[in-house]
């Protein structure tokens, strides 16, 4: 059956539907405009027609490996900009060089451990996805070369002078934050994802949720600490 397009009553846009070589078409073309849906049709036609005479590598594009990924329940926090910068782009087009220049464009205030993060690690990792799947060849790319950062052990008199300082300025609330981090060991982000439910001030535990197995982990403080807890007001 061809293709062709035409208006639903559940919709206000144009949609495509028919099939091409014995595949199902059908969807949506995203304007309620005759003429764009046309343009939009005969593009998407001539792009389906492509992928069945020379494989869906030849057609494949970048937002396609973008949405298998996220599909596959990947995290999704970098890949907007990605996107953007990318899209209409076959995978098969893409380069090192292009996501490496892609990472300096997006983030262009950024250190290289950003342009790795935010850009390189992400592309690299929706494109090589795709590849699993047939669409495209494998990409290796080179991270960008990181300055090593020295870190400063901290040990209790720096805690006492923060916790001071922290208080002097009204931040009673980083103070006690502060003093929790240094006694339990725990990460900044299960702190502060900390609820009034997880605390048991009896106990002097905190529960920070489950891990990989299963399984429930607690932070325990003492109990001064646990009293000064007590006093934060939760919101």
């Amino acid at each position: 059956m061809p293709l062709k397009i035409s208006l639903r009553n559940d919709s206000p846009f144009y949609q495509l539907s028919g099939s091409i070589n014995g595949r199902s078409i059908r969807r949506s073309l995203g304007t309620d405009d005759r003429s764009k849906a046309e343009e939009k049709a005969a593009l998407i036609e001539a792009r389906l027609w492509k992928g069945e005479l020379y494989g869906d590598a030849s057609v494949a594009r970048f937002e396609d490996a973008a949405l298998a990924y996220l599909k596959d329940g990947a995290d999704g926090r970098f890949i907007g900009k990605l996107l953007t910068h990318f899209r209409g782009r076959l995978l098969k087009d893409i380069k090192p060089q292009d996501i490496r220049a892609a990472a300096r464009v997006l983030y262009p205030d950024c250190k290289p451990a950003t342009w790795n993060r935010q850009a390189v690690a992400p592309a690299r990792a929706i494109i090589n996805h795709a590849a699993d799947n047939g669409l495209c060849p494998a990409i290796t790319i080179k991270a960008f070369k990181t300055e090593k950062v020295s870190r400063v052990s901290v040990g209790p008199e720096w805690i006492k002078a923060f916790r001071a300082t922290a208080i002097e300025k009204k931040m009673t609330h980083v103070a006690s934050l502060c003093w929790f981090l240094f006694e339990t060991g725990c990460r900044l982000g299960e702190a502060v994802g900390l609820s009034l439910s997880d605390m048991d001030y009896v106990e002097g535990s905190a529960n920070l949720g489950q891990t990989k197995n299963g399984e429930s982990y607690f932070a325990y403080f003492s109990p001064p600490l646990g009293a000064e807890l007590a006093q934060i007001p939760p919101r």
